[in-house]
C-alpha cells in the first residue's frame, strides 16, 4: 500500500507558502478514484452567488470502494500529515478533513483564504481528470491579495495536471481562487489540516 506520495516538492514562499508536489497519487489509484467520482460518488452541489459553484463530498461521511480505502486510511494520513509538517516546519493535530471537489464547465472559485473559525492551518490538494489544457480553464490561482487578478503582482498559476498534488499554509492572506471552467469535468481531492 504505497501508492500516495508526495516526494517532490517546490516550495514557494510568495505571495504566501504553497508548494507544488508533482505526480501524488499512483496512475492505478487515481483511475479507481476518477472512475468513482464519475459514477458511483454522491455529489452535493454548492453555491453562493459571485463566490462559487461547485459539487462537493465530504470522503469520511461517505461509503467509497474498498480499493479506495488507501486513501482515508491512518496510515495515508499520518504519511501526508508528516510530509506537510516537514515542508512547512509545523506540527499539526491528527484531526483530518477529507472532501472532494467536482467542477464542469461554468463552476469557479472566486478569490478566499479559507482561514477563519474552521481553524484549519493546512491544506493539500490532489487534481484528477481525463486529461486537461489550459483553455479548459479551472485554473488555481494564488495571489498576494484580493485586488491581485487586477495586477501585475507575484501571482501564480498552476494548471489542474492529472494527478499532481499542491500544497499550502492557510493564514490571513492565503489567497487563492480557482479560473471558471470552460469545458471538462476538474475533481479535486482534499485534505485539510488543523495546527497542533
Amino acid at each position: 500500500m504505497d501508492s500516495v506520495y508526495f516526494s517532490s516538492v517546490d516550495l514557494q514562499t510568495l505571495p504566501f507558502a504553497h508548494a507544488a508536489h508533482g505526480e501524488a497519487i499512483s496512475a492505478e489509484l487515481a483511475d479507481e478514484l476518477l472512475n468513482w467520482f464519475e459514477v458511483g460518488a454522491k455529489w452535493t452541489f454548492k453555491e453562493i452567488e459571485d463566490f462559487y459553484n461547485i459539487h462537493t463530498l465530504n470522503m469520511l461521511h461517505q461509503e467509497i470502494p474498498n480499493s479506495l480505502q488507501e486513501l482515508v486510511s491512518k496510515e495515508t494520513f499520518e504519511k501526508i500529515k508528516s510530509r506537510v509538517e516537514y515542508i512547512y516546519k509545523c506540527r499539526l493535530s491528527g484531526e483530518i478533513d477529507v472532501q472532494a471537489q467536482k467542477m464542469v464547465s461554468g463552476n469557479r472559485i472566486g478569490i478566499h483564504t479559507d482561514y477563519g473559525d474552521v481553524g484549519q492551518s493546512h491544506r493539500v490538494l490532489v487534481q484528477l481528470n481525463r486529461g486537461w489544457r489550459e483553455r479548459d480553464g479551472g485554473i488555481f490561482i494564488v495571489l498576494e491579495d484580493e485586488k491581485a487578478l487586477n495586477k501585475n503582482g507575484t501571482q501564480k498559476y498552476y494548471m489542474p495536471i492529472h494527478r499532481f498534488g499542491y500544497s499550502f499554509e492557510i493564514c490571513e492572506n492565503s489567497f487563492h481562487a480557482v479560473s471558471n471552467v470552460n469545458s471538462g469535468e476538474r475533481y479535486t481531492l482534499m485534505y485539510s489540516f488543523r495546527p497542533a
